[in-house]
């Protein structure tokens, strides 16, 4: 399991501006405009759910005004896809 928190606090020493996570690649930052890889493995969809549920409390994830999304996101696609692919 990722902490999605040291992630942020490191791209925060970075300078950072965000933190993108994505299935099958380590966690890159954005620092000025360029992406910097971190020095982390490869994230598995199950890592991506993870980070989802240290940043989302478990009522946002379950919210009734989103049918069908449950607390799962379609991992094949990583977070980013989530809200967009089920959330309709």
């Amino acid at each position: 399991m990722i902490d999605v928190f040291a992630l942020i606090a490191e791209a925060q020493k970075r300078g950072g501006s965000d933190v993108l996570l994505t299935v099958d690649s380590p966690p890159a930052v954005r620092v000025r405009g360029e992406l910097e890889p971190m020095q982390v493995a490869p994230l598995a969809p199950e890592d991506t759910i993870s980070a989802l549920g240290q940043l989302a409390p478990s009522w946002d994830r379950e919210n009734p005004a989103f049918p069908g999304c449950g607390a799962t996101p379609p991992s094949s696609r990583g977070l980013s896809a989530w809200p967009s692919a089920c959330c309709r």
